[in-house]
């Protein structure tokens, strides 16, 4: 049997592996909520844009986007002529 290698996928489909940033302008994206809460937490004003308190502010800077990863097929074709044509040496 082969071996498949991994890649990131462009489409929404395979395996959650990481989140990242979104790009200013980015529409369509699958939100990465777990990341998006880290982000938003760890931001150094974070307590400036509370609300009230025990409510979280979240901004677009904080926005994270899911990155997947699905497995590749490799294709291995091998050809070999074996006509009588290539048999005959003259």
């Amino acid at each position: 049997m082969g071996k498949r290698s991994g890649t990131q996928a462009l489409a929404r489909s395979g395996r959650y592996v990481r989140a990242v940033q979104v790009r200013p302008g980015e529409r369509f994206f699958d939100v990465a909520v777990d990341a998006t809460l880290r982000a938003a937490l760890i931001r150094p004003d974070a307590s400036a844009g509370l609300a009230s308190p025990g409510s979280l502010v979240v901004t677009a800077g904080d926005l994270r986007k899911k990155r997947f990863k699905r497995p590749q097929k490799n294709l291995i074709l091998m050809v070999v002529d074996a006509s009588d044509s290539m048999g005959q040496g003259t």
